[in-house]
Parts: C-alpha cells; structure tokens; sequence
C-alpha cells in the first residue's frame, strides 16, 4: 500500500462527494476504514483525545484535506469540522493521507517508519497502517495514554478498562514507568472555562537518544483529559523544550502543536513546572 499514490487518488475522489471518497478508500486500502468503525465502536479511543488546528504552523496550509476529514467522519459516524477537528483521527488516519512537504519530511512518516516500534522493543507494524493487533488509533492512544496519564488515577483506570484488551500486546506489556521521563506543566487560567494544564510529556525511549513528546490538554476540576498528539523528538529538541519550562517568563505559554481549545488563543499567562519521573 503506496500511501503517496494513495493519498492524491482519495482527495479527489473525497472532493467530489465523502460517498465517493469512502468508496475509494475502502477499494485503495480497506483495512484503514475497518479500523476507523473499529475506533468508532462504544468504549473506543475516540474519546480519549480532544481537537487540533488543521493547519501547519509552518507552511500554513492545510495539513489534511478538508474532505479527507469529512470521509474519516463518515466513516467513523461522526461530524468532523475541517478546521478544528478530532485530534486522534486527524493525527493517524488523518496524517496518512496528508500530502504536504514540511521541514521535517511527510506526515505519514511517523507512521510509515518503524523506528519508534523498535525503540520501544514492539512489532515494527505496531505503529503503522496495517497492525498486525489492535488498530492504529487504539495502539497510539494507549502509548501516549500511558505516558500523559502517568499520576492521574483516573485516567490510567478507564485507558485500562476500554482499551487494555484492544491495543497490540507487546504495547500493553511495555512498562513505561522504567523508561526517563520529564513533563512539562503550563497552567492558565481561563476566567470562562476555569483552570487548564498544557502538559507535555518527554519520554526516553532509547539510550538517551530518542524521546517520544506526548502533548495533552488537561482540565484541574472536570473530569477532561484530552490527548492531542505524539511524536519522536532529538535529544535536541527535547533541551531546547527543557530550556524554555526553565526560564521564568510567565507569559510565554500557549497552546503548542495543532492544539485547539476554545477561545483560547495566543500567549497566555500562567505559570510553569518541570517535573522528572
């Protein structure tokens, strides 16, 4: 399965009508449209993430099609905005299908690439298109699950009873708590929607290496607590992130990576911590 003749043959199929686009999906690669109704069943990992900007920072163009999001929402039985929309299906399924050149190469290469599986010791599909166990949502979601909900009871007791049975066993297996681990924490306050944490979780993943940034959105008094993506970082990266939690300057949050919150835009004030697992 070519994604990169894939992808241009879906969206024009998808822009003439999402019927039309589902149909060329299910001919072109119908194990991605069985996973996405498998996602999309009760107690699912749908609703463990929350909503992303579908818009690259950097090349400021759309990163997945407007109608490709709106046949992963027809599959998935769900009404998806094309600017704004669910974070899990936009950062899988939705980055399969993405074809603009960025920096740092294709989208898909996250998932297209086996160097995190074997990083993380896992069966090098674990992660991709076609796993061999689980779906590609439902297998992410629990990685970056286990890591974002590390300290937070309630969110590692319900990722366990939803999604435990479902995800890739090697994944289920991997005890993430020996792994080195730092979360940044940015806490602001919204007078309309109350307190907000803007955490970001950097995990060792491989002999000081390779990190894998977990980015999550997490409410202080509801019981919200939205995974937006996850992603492979350098060592680089991961200072230069360190390096900004460090420094006092108050005012230099915002939300990061494609995260989407309501009304809830630009830099804001609040205060910030670093924590080492």
């Amino acid at each position: 399965m070519d994604l990169s003749l894939v992808a241009p043959q879906l969206i024009r199929a998808a822009r003439r009508s999402p019927a039309a686009g589902e149909k060329k999906l299910r001919s072109l690669c119908g194990s991605v449209a069985d996973q996405i109704e498998t996602d999309a069943r009760r107690r699912g990992p749908l609703s463990f993430w929350g909503r992303s900007v579908n818009c690259d920072e950097i090349t400021k163009t759309d990163i997945v099609d407007p109608a490709v999001i709106a046949v992963l929402g027809r599959i998935a039985g769900k009404t998806l905005s094309s600017t704004t929309p669910h974070a899990g299906l936009q950062h899988t399924y939705g980055y399969l299908f993405s074809v603009i050149q960025t920096p740092y190469g294709m989208k898909r290469d996250r998932w297209t690439e086996t160097g995190l599986e074997a990083a993380l010791g896992i069966p090098p599909d674990s992660l991709g298109p076609q796993p061999t166990a689980g779906t590609l949502l439902t297998n992410a979601t629990w990685l970056a699950g286990r890591i974002a909900y590390r300290r937070h009871r309630r969110e590692q007791t319900r990722l366990a009873d939803w999604l435990e049975a479902k995800a890739t066993p090697e994944l289920v297996d991997k005890d993430f708590e020996r792994l080195p681990h730092q979360r940044i924490t940015e806490s602001v306050k919204d007078r309309r929607t109350g307190t907000w944490q803007l955490q970001t979780d950097l995990v060792c993943v491989q002999k000081q290496r390779h990190w894998l940034l977990v980015y999550s959105l997490r409410h202080v008094t509801r019981n919200i607590h939205q995974l937006i993506t996850l992603f492979p970082v350098t060592d680089a990266n991961r200072l230069e992130l360190i390096e900004r939690a460090v420094t006092p300057r108050r005012t230099d949050i915002r939300l990061r990576f494609n995260a989407w919150l309501p009304r809830m835009t630009g830099e804001l004030t609040g205060s910030c911590r670093l924590t080492e697992f």
